[in-house]
This record gives structure tokens, C-alpha cells and sequence, in this order.
């Protein structure tokens, strides 16, 4: 009995061990043209054009500092981009499509998938379409382009990323403000001229900050007073802010919301001009509550959101930015913030 159990155990080792060796080799005999989806040399990519079937189309364009611009209007976020470029580099085909779903997948590929081209200068290197996710999560359904003729290939196949678990289809995205980059101030070390905070209500709390050297600043009041003495290591650690501030998302105001917000005027302009004369301002506005019915702490209705902002860039009107308190409330000090705390002076006192 033990020995026909080994027996069998043996020869169903051996069943799938063929089926296993059957199917690689089936697979091995697929052209390479037809199943090479990933491009290794990502370091050469130049422009990288993702087109829907909604209209939604998207071309990000490699720049000569090395950024990536979308649609020739403003930088895409540095690692949006890279982890598109790591997927082109990094996607495999796992297995082909059976027969039997061949053809839907085929009519859901040409129906609602994203379609991608791959330049490297102006030459397409690679093209495909991607479309929806499998059963099991895992990977998705593609089909191949040639990139020399633009014909598509007979058979789709599911692709996946090798030791990724789930699907790669959300990393082609084709929404123009989804690849956005969010950046408000991004400014090193010496590339501050001057900064100028003005606040609407607290008039008196606005300042302005010029940078004169290294360590040498002059920090003046509302009121064109130059504040005495001023600690450096204060304005120093604050002009350090500026290095890394962005805005949360682009807001869809309907518009009467918008003309409500600019009519009641900006609480906060912040205008940052770099050693070459260019000033980038921003100015926030308040934002109603997310809920009409919310309370603060004693129970009485909140008559703006304590969490957000709305803000305007370089006096863009038409388009309406949200902010965070906690990433723009550092930025919000008062002049006298930036006064060095004289010492106190112990005299001894009468026995």
C-alpha cells in the first residue's frame, strides 16, 4: 500500500512537471516581436504620449534640465514619472491569452483601453495598448503595436511585473492634472533675494525679508521700519521653508463659490523673488467649512475650514488651489518673530 502511494505520488510529480516544461516551451516558441512589451533603455526615452478612449490624452515631454513637462504646460511629479518609466523598463509578459477569451479581450482592448507611444528624440520605439485588470488582480491585458508600420498585433496577452503584486494599469493615468506637479516654492540655499509677507487683518504682523549676504539680512516691518536686532539664525532656518512647499490639489470651484471667496478679499500673500528678479506670489482665501453643520469646540458653526485654504498662484484667478494650514502655517510668522531675545540681566540682589 506505502508502495503504491509513492507510486503515485511519483507519477503525478512527473504529470505536472511535463505540463509545466509543455507550456514554457509553448511559450518560448512565441515570437519575441510579439511578446516584448518592456523597453530596457529608459534612460534614452524623450516623450511618452497616453491617449484613452474618453479623448483624455497626455503627452509628457523630457526637458533639458532633466524634468518632465505635461502637455508643454507646466512639470509633471518627478516620481510619477519615474515610476512610469520603471514599469515601461521593468513589464513582462506572464502568459497569453486563452483562446476561448481571446476575442472579448481583443474588443475590450480596442473598446476602453489606454494606448501608449514611446519615443526616444522623435523616433517611436515602442507602442501599446494596455486595458483592464485580470480576475486574480495580477496583471492586465495588452497588445502590442508595431512601432513601424502601426499595425496591431493578432494576440493580446496579460503582463505583470515580476515580483509586483497587482495590477499596472493605474500607473498610465491620462487625467492632465493627476501628473501635475504641486510645487508652490522650491528654492535652495542662495537662491533667495527677498521675501514679503503681507496679511490682511493683522496689517502690522507683515514683513519683509532681504537677504544681503550669507549671514546678513535685514528684516523690515509693515511699516518700512527696519527691526534691530534681527536673529539671523531665525531668518536663516525660516528662508529654509521655502526649499520644499506645495499645494494639496487643484480645487473645481463652481464659479459663484469663486466670485463669494475673491470678494472677500486674500488673508495671505506670500511673493518670493530670486537673485535673478523673479517673483513667484502666492494668496490665500478662505474656504467655507466641508460641512455647513460643523461646529468648533464650544459648539458654534464654523464659518471657514480650519484645516484649508484656497489660494491663487501669480494672480491665476482661473485656477483655484487647495492648501494645508499645516504646510503653509510655518510660512505665516509675525515680523517680530524674527527679533533676537536680548538676555535678561541678573543683577544680585540686596541681602
Amino acid at each position: 500500500m506505502k508502495k503504491n502511494r509513492t507510486a503515485i505520488i511519483i507519477v503525478l510529480i512527473l504529470a505536472v512537471t511535463t505540463t509545466v516544461l509543455v507550456l514554457k516551451n509553448k511559450w518560448s516558441t512565441i515570437q519575441p516581436e510579439l511578446k516584448n512589451f518592456e523597453y530596457s533603455d529608459t534612460a534614452a526615452v524623450t516623450k511618452i504620449h497616453l491617449k484613452d478612449k474618453a479623448g483624455k490624452d497626455v503627452m509628457l515631454e523630457k526637458q533639458v534640465d532633466g524634468r518632465w513637462k505635461v502637455n508643454g504646460k507646466f512639470y509633471a511629479q518627478t516620481y510619477l514619472v519615474r515610476s512610469l518609466l520603471g514599469t515601461i523598463h521593468d513589464i513582462r509578459m506572464r502568459n497569453p491569452v486563452g483562446k476561448s477569451a481571446r476575442e472579448n479581450v481583443v474588443k475590450g482592448l480596442m473598446t476602453g483601453a489606454t494606448r501608449i507611444w514611446i519615443y526616444t528624440g522623435d523616433k517611436l520605439v515602442k507602442s501599446y495598448y494596455i486595458g483592464s485588470e485580470t480576475q486574480d488582480s495580477e496583471g492586465n491585458y495588452m497588445l502590442l503595436v508595431d512601432p513601424e508600420t502601426e499595425t496591431n498585433a493578432k494576440d493580446p496577452f496579460v503582463v505583470h511585473i515580476p515580483g509586483f503584486v497587482g495590477y499596472v494599469s493605474g500607473r498610465y493615468f491620462t487625467r492632465e492634472q493627476d501628473w501635475r506637479d504641486r510645487t508652490v516654492f522650491h528654492y535652495k540655499w542662495g537662491d533667495i533675494k527677498s521675501v514679503k509677507v503681507d496679511y490682511a487683518v493683522q496689517k502690522d504682523s507683515s514683513f519683509t525679508i532681504n537677504v544681503l549676504g550669507e549671514n546678513n539680512f535685514e528684516v523690515v516691518d509693515a511699516k518700512g521700519n527696519k527691526l534691530a536686532p534681527v536673529d539671523t539664525a531665525k531668518v536663516k532656518f525660516y528662508l529654509g521653508y521655502f526649499y520644499d512647499v506645495e499645494f494639496e490639489g487643484i480645487e473645481n470651484v463652481k464659479q459663484k463659490t469663486k466670485d463669494s471667496t475673491m470678494a472677500l478679499g486674500w488673508v495671505h500673500s506670500i511673493a518670493v523673488t530670486d537673485v535673478n528678479g523673479k517673483t513667484n506670489v502666492i494668496r490665500t482665501y478662505r474656504k467655507p467649512p466641508p460641512s455647513p453643520d460643523m461646529t468648533d469646540a464650544k459648539g458654534n458653526p464654523l464659518k471657514e475650514d480650519t484645516d484649508r485654504m484656497y489660494a491663487v498662484m501669480n494672480d491665476n484667478d482661473k485656477e483655484m488651489v487647495l492648501i494645508q494650514y499645516f504646510v503653509f502655517g510655518k510660512l505665516f510668522m509675525p515680523s517680530t518673530h524674527f527679533l533676537k531675545k536680548e538676555k535678561p540681566v541678573i543683577r544680585p540682589g540686596k541681602k
